[in-house]
């Protein structure tokens, strides 16, 4: 899965719209995860900590200022689901994908997703369709997965030659 395929902007009024998530982190579990991995989340240069700015979608930058709570919650909910991935594939002893990642975060924030048959992105389970609907779904929800991606995979981990992006990392856990 190319994790830029959809990327862009989506409007204030498609993320006031988005249906609910089903089964995301509650406000004081994403909260209480943010404070414990803001200071820790590097960008890929490895130069300077992340902010709320560089995980949420760009629909941070849209919405009304009495709305940017909102939005920032739903970063730190999608924070949470990532890095929850991320740590489970570490505890399992197996290298973490996008396709992981993207799961994960779709199961949460796209209708369309949890509603199709399939669960699988690997086997082809689910139709190409599917996963660009599920993509617009989440950004119009405010979760960004390129954003996320970068925020849980290893920055020092270089992309493979000729790509532009890394669709892997391996996780250790001790």
């Amino acid at each position: 899965m190319n994790i830029r395929k959809n990327s862009g902007t989506t409007t204030a009024e498609a993320f006031r719209t988005a249906v609910p998530p089903a089964d995301a982190p509650s406000e004081k579990v994403a909260r209480a995860v943010w404070n414990l991995v803001e200071l820790r989340l590097m960008d890929v240069g490895g130069q300077h900590p992340r902010t709320i700015e560089d995980v949420a979608g760009s629909v941070l930058k849209r919405v009304r200022p009495a709305e940017r709570t909102e939005v920032e919650v739903v970063a730190m909910q999608a924070l949470t689901v990532a890095v929850d991935t991320a740590v489970r594939a570490g505890r399992e002893k197996r290298t973490l994908f996008v396709n992981d990642v993207f799961t994960a975060l779709a199961t949460r924030w796209s209708p369309i997703f949890r509603n199709t048959p399939g669960r699988s992105l690997w086997r082809g389970e689910k139709k190409e369709n599917t996963l660009i609907d599920a993509r617009r779904e989440m950004l119009q929800a405010g979760v960004d997965l390129a954003r996320l991606w970068n925020a849980v995979r290893d920055p020092r981990r270089q992309p493979a030659q000729g790509k532009r992006d890394s669709s892997e990392t391996t996780i250790h856990c001790r």
